[in-house]
């Protein structure tokens, strides 16, 4: 699970967790050694390019951390 992250004394955590595909993550790490990790690196790349995400920091209960949404 990803910690939060601390910009200018500011926490900053994910809204939703998120669950994460090992093997998936193993293959795009090494993307440029397999066949397998350039498909993977190349339809990322192409989801990037076709869509954008925006960050939206959120207030939360405590005052010291914000709440990372996407939209």
């Amino acid at each position: 699970m990803i910690s939060d992250i601390y910009v200018d004394g500011q926490a900053l955590r994910l809204k939703m967790k998120v669950k994460v595909d090992k093997e998936l993550q193993l293959l795009a790490k090494g993307w440029k050694e397999t066949d397998q990790g350039k498909h993977i690196h190349d339809f990322f790349l192409a989801l990037a390019t076709c869509n954008t995400i925006v960050q939206i920091a959120t207030d939360s209960d405590d005052p010291t951390v914000k709440l990372i949404d996407y939209q």
